[in-house]
C-alpha cells in the first residue's frame, strides 16, 4: 500500500465518520475503523493495478500496431 492510498482511505473514512455522527462513531471499535482503512485501500490498489495493466496493453496494442519494439523508436 502506498502512502498516497492510506492518506486517501484515511480521509475516506474521515469523512464516513462526518457523516454518521458522533453517536454511531461512539458504537463502531477503532479497530473496525482501522479495517474499513485498510479496505478502502486494499481497494484503491486494485484500481490501480487494474488501471496499470490496462495501460500495458495500451502500450503493446502501440507498439505492435506501429510495428517498432520502443514507442519512443
Amino acid at each position: 500500500m502506498t502512502n498516497r492510498q492510506q492518506q486517501r482511505a484515511d480521509k475516506v473514512v474521515a469523512a464516513f465518520k462526518e457523516l454518521i455522527g458522533d453517536d454511531a462513531c461512539a458504537q463502531i471499535s477503532a479497530t473496525h475503523f482501522e479495517d474499513l482503512t485498510q479496505m478502502i485501500s486494499t481497494a484503491l490498489g486494485e484500481e490501480r493495478r487494474a488501471a496499470a495493466e490496462m495501460m500495458e496493453r495500451v502500450a503493446a496494442r502501440l507498439r505492435s500496431e506501429t510495428g517498432l519494439n520502443e514507442l519512443g523508436m
